[in-house]
């Protein structure tokens, strides 16, 4: 099981009518496979992007901030592969002790978020090409 290294040390910010945290402490995960993770401080994150009308089953600050957090950094500043991403957030949720139902719905909600965004693009993309 991966493990955390320190407590997740966290200020509210609110900018531009968006709610962000910064990191005040560098914050790492240790994968399964030995890889280590280090947002840095100033990092900042929105968290667990849920929406609202699921807050009172998936709460949006909950055991997973921690994996959610280092999935934001990943995506953000190493600009790794989203697949790779996921499954290192579905492992950090498990590692923070989120029940396997969350974990499930929030892994596959996140999947189809990106998977979305990608056809999103596509068809954009299409519809630029051929009807502009």
């Amino acid at each position: 099981m991966g493990m955390y290294s320190e407590n997740l040390d966290l200020r509210y910010k609110f900018e531009n009518h968006q709610t962000k945290w910064v990191l005040l402490a560098p914050f790492s995960y240790q994968t399964d496979g030995g890889i280590t993770y280090t947002a840095p401080v100033g990092f900042q994150t929105d968290l667990a992007s849920i929406p609202q009308a699921f807050w009172s089953f998936l709460p949006p600050f909950w055991k997973y901030a921690k994996a959610a957090v280092i999935h934001d950094y990943l995506l953000a500043e190493l600009h790794l592969d989203t697949k790779l991403v996921n499954s290192i957030f579905k492992e950090g949720m498990i590692s923070s002790g989120v029940n396997k139902n969350q974990v499930f719905i929030i892994y596959y909600g996140v999947c189809f978020h990106f998977w979305y965004k990608k056809q999103k693009k596509s068809l954009y993309d299409f519809f630029k090409k051929y009807f502009n």
